[in-house]
């Protein structure tokens, strides 16, 4: 099951407990598929990198460049096919459906309103962290 994950839920499931953090583990079990684009990628590099984060780095015990190099062993990457004009109150969303839409995800998960509004989109599931676990469980 191919699964793509909003920066906010990756940036959670990277530094918190909680469901995010069991999807990447799910992930990194090989039970389920992240995928990704590299501009969602870079989109969660740019944000691994602010000052605000660091302090949660040094408590997870790894640097920016380990960390970077698991997520990409963990991520199928995909150049988007096309790309779509759904969200408009924030065009940036755009992306993560870009992704699913070209890797044939089954679920975008996300904390953000702009998508969790759309619930589905072209037979792609757009569910919170916990919602997904309800269902894959």
């Amino acid at each position: 099951m191919r699964v793509v994950l909003d920066t906010n839920v990756f940036i959670s499931a990277i530094f918190w407990r909680g469901s995010p953090h069991d999807i990447l583990k799910f992930a990194e079990e090989d039970k389920i598929t992240l995928v990704s684009s590299r501009e969602i990628l870079e989109e969660l590099f740019g944000v691994l990198q602010r000052d605000k984060f660091q302090p949660y780095l040094q408590q997870t015990q790894t640097n920016l460049p380990e960390l970077i190099e698991h997520i990409s062993s963990i991520v199928e990457v995909f150049s988007p096919l096309k790309k779509v004009s759904i969200i408009e109150e924030d065009p940036s969303d755009n992306k993560f459906l870009d992704c699913a839409l070209s890797s044939g995800a089954s679920f975008i998960i996300s904390g953000d309103h702009h998508l969790l509004d759309l619930k589905e989109f072209q037979d792609i599931l757009i569910v919170a962290p916990s919602q997904f676990l309800k269902r894959f469980r």
